[in-house]
């Protein structure tokens, strides 16, 4: 996923200490916890503000995580 972002933040570009931000919730689609369409590089900061407004209404993640990259085919683990 780092090499498919470009080793950048998806949301701001930065660069540096990056994070792993899953679309699909792993509680939700545990089936998806690897799928690198699945995921998002994020910075910390980013994947805080990311966090934090899916826990606080959790049908906004949907709509969060497409407005900082379009969303990528989920491809199910071979």
């Amino acid at each position: 996923m780092l090499t498919r972002d470009g080793f950048r933040c998806t949301k701001c570009g930065k660069a540096g200490k990056l994070e792993a931000h899953h679309i699909e919730p792993v509680h939700i689609a545990p089936e998806l916890a690897y799928d690198v369409g699945n995921g998002l590089t994020l910075c910390r900061a980013c994947h805080i503000d990311k966090t934090t407004a899916a826990n606080t209404n959790p049908q906004n993640e949907a709509a969060a995580s497409a407005s900082s990259e379009p969303r990528r085919a989920l491809r199910k683990p071979v």
